[in-house]
């Protein structure tokens, strides 16, 4: 999708355009909105009160999921509570969809966490009951993190975590297609904690506001908060480089504008920043444009996030550097409570 457009579609969303145009298509995206809360709804209370459509696995299963579209920051997360089970001596196996993938290829995801978790079977298929029964059988996993699952229910859960984006918290507090919810903010009384992520994009005082609302369906006690570091840069040959001073930015994820954040608050100038959409499937030919503007405004590297990165490795590359800043998950509060939860839930699966 063209980039203009993305940004005109979330301009229109969050209520930055005012145009005729941008309120027509409010209202016709609001006249979807109830539509969709109904199939929302009627599907949890089909969950809610039938168990016999929730199918239980032999192996625990921890969900890692988010309550709008778009990037929350999974991807680290899921590493973090996958190397915190390899330390732990446990054998974790990641199950998730593999939404935006090609035909018979794995998406973006599934790359990045390949590059940090070598040895950690990650099973993509929209059965993902069955993916979780796979890891067991053919992988001994000895448990399950499901990723993005905090919607699908299907695969019985026992620890239900939810990330929430404090620099875009709460979908315009519209459902879909109006906002970015994708159920009501008080399906989080279904949530054995949440983790409010990139608490260093947001003010004390706005991190405060989301905290109050959460805690309307979460206990205090279960709110953890995150921000997400630059550990260093990687390479398209996957070496590892010096910080780069003058770059051009790119991107194809689900909220450019917290890479966009990030980058801003390191020592490098950035000279353009280019958005596309999320999962995009780039082109040699897209690459080498990208290339030639970064040369034209003075930028000595391309740089972009890993799940990009990991996308163009094959399209092949002169010498001219692109760079993807390696992040990692930074607790600010609540290590503990996430880590008590998760031994826990391995405990009470072993009785």
């Amino acid at each position: 999708m063209n980039p203009d457009r993305i940004r005109r579609i979330d301009n229109v969303m969050s209520g930055q355009a005012r145009d005729l145009l941008a309120r027509l298509a409010r209202v016709g995206l609001w006249s979807l909105e109830p539509v969709y809360w109904t199939i929302t709804q009627l599907r949890n209370r089909r969950y809610d009160r039938q168990e016999k459509h929730v199918q239980r696995i032999s192996k625990p299963v921890i969900s890692i999921g988010n309550l709008t579209t778009g990037g929350t920051g999974k991807t680290p997360l899921v590493r973090w509570f996958a190397e915190w089970l390899l330390e732990h001596q446990a054998s974790p196996a990641i199950v998730s969809r593999g939404y935006g993938s090609q035909p018979g290829q794995p998406n973006d995801e599934y790359r990045e966490l390949k590059v940090w978790l070598p040895n950690t079977p990650h099973i993509q298929n929209p059965d993902r009951v069955a993916a979780a029964n796979e890891a067991i059988t053919a992988y001994e996993g000895s448990v399950i993190l499901l990723d993005d699952g905090f919607q699908h229910r299907r695969l019985g859960r026992d620890l239900d975590i939810v990330l929430i984006d404090a620099s875009q918290p709460f979908g315009y507090d519209h459902l879909l297609p109006r906002g970015l919810l994708r159920e009501p903010v008080s399906a989080l009384k279904r949530a054995d904690a949440v983790i409010l992520t990139r608490v260093d994009q947001a003010t004390d005082d706005t991190r405060e506001a989301i905290r109050n609302r959460i805690c309307q369906y979460v206990s205090p006690q279960k709110i953890a908060e995150v921000s997400f570091a630059n550990s260093g840069w990687i390479d398209q040959y996957g070496n590892s480089s010096e910080s780069p001073t003058v770059a051009f930015g790119f991107c194809g994820i689900g909220n450019p504008s917290g890479f966009r954040a990030a980058l801003d608050r390191m020592d490098l100038q950035l000279v353009e920043f280019q958005v596309f959409a999320d999962h995009h499937n780039y082109t040699r030919t897209e690459i080498d444009d990208l290339r030639q503007r970064a040369i034209q405004q003075g930028a000595a590297t391309l740089v972009c996030t890993m799940k990009d990165l990991v996308k163009i490795r094959e399209l092949g590359f002169d010498s001219f550097p692109v760079l993807a800043s390696t992040i990692k998950a930074e607790f600010k509060s609540g290590q503990k409570m996430i880590e008590d939860l998760i031994q826990q839930t391995l405990e009470k699966k072993e009785k």
